[in-house]
């Protein structure tokens, strides 16, 4: 068996409300193995896990130069908190509003 050279993980955000979303993260790549491909395959597969799961969202932190590339965006774009480059929205469902107001877990 060969060595594992990335992960990432995805879970229920825990909620009040009967709004759903997932928390993807921590994402990692060994250093040797950065650069090839490796971190973006994963996360392709994680998107691809979780289109039909019913989620409205997949929420992150992260790098605002990396994930933009997969489709996620500013949470502050769909009024969620905090508004920091940092706080990152992959929209499962085309209307986000009734989220608006709602801080993202971390």
């Amino acid at each position: 068996m060969g060595r594992r050279r990335g992960r990432e993980r995805h879970d229920p955000v825990p909620a009040r409300q009967p709004r759903r979303a997932l928390l993807l993260g921590p994402m990692s790549v060994l250093p040797e193995q950065q650069r090839q491909g490796i971190g973006s395959a994963l996360m392709r597969e994680a998107l691809s896990r979780v289109r039909d799961s019913g989620e409205a969202m997949v929420v992150l932190w992260g790098h605002p130069e990396f994930y933009p590339r997969f489709g996620f965006r500013r949470a502050s774009d769909f009024g969620l908190l905090p508004d920091t480059p940092a706080a990152m929205v992959y929209p499962l469902q085309a209307d986000l509003r009734a989220y608006a107001g709602l801080s993202l877990p971390h």
